[in-house]
């Protein structure tokens, strides 16, 4: 009785071995790579947020998780609409910490812009601070924008070889409206409907693991 228990665990294990290693993925070849179990990618961007860092992990073939974080906002002046009139929009200081999904809908495509080609889904915690001028009498003020706001994109992310690729990336975030103050008055501003949409563009490196 006691060789037949232990006759039946050996066979038990014996099994339970087959069917682990026949679930094992076979890597054969030098170009077999960690991809294949850790589908991560890291990327360097430079953009109109400034310049970060950002994490992706590709779920499965048609989605993937990107986090990502910029700082510095790269300098240049905007004419905006207010409550109280125009004024320049200089940038001082801008951080972002962002979430997105990506959906990848042509990756059954046979041209590699298709299938390399994603919508975005996310949203950043923008945190924003301007100095505004006014175009008469001086006046100048202040604008900070530290909330999270809705984000949506479209970008291509191709390889170009094993490990390396690239992005690209033009989107948009809907912006509520940011604490702005004239330093001349008590007065609060109020950004015209269409400055409320936040246009943004990136470049960038990437390197697959």
């Amino acid at each position: 009785m006691m060789q037949q228990k232990y006759l039946l665990c050996v066979l038990v294990t014996c099994g339970l071995m087959t069917q682990a290693r026949a679930d094992e993925k076979v890597i054969i070849g030098g170009e077999s790579t960690a991809q294949q179990y850790v589908p991560v990618a890291v990327s360097l961007n430079v953009g109109s947020l400034g310049y970060g860092v950002a994490l992706m992990w590709d779920t499965t073939p048609n989605l993937g998780v990107t986090l990502g974080y910029k700082n510095h906002q790269l300098g240049y002046n905007k004419n905006i609409d207010t409550s109280l009139g125009a004024f320049k929009r200089q940038s001082t200081q801008s951080h972002s910490t962002a979430v997105q999904a990506e959906w990848r809908p042509w990756v059954e495509q046979s041209s590699l812009f298709a299938k390399s080609s994603y919508v975005a889904f996310g949203m950043a915690y923008l945190q924003q601070s301007y100095t505004l001028s006014g175009r008469e009498n001086n006046v100048y003020g202040k604008m900070e924008h530290n909330q999270i706001s809705p984000y949506v994109g479209l970008g291509v992310r191709p390889m170009l070889g094993l490990h390396w690729g690239w992005l690209a990336e033009v989107g948009v975030y809907y912006m509520q409206q940011p604490s702005m103050h004239l330093n001349s008055t008590t007065s609060q501003l109020k950004l015209a409907e269409k400055d409320q949409w936040f246009p943004t563009a990136q470049l960038g490196v990437v390197y697959h693991f």
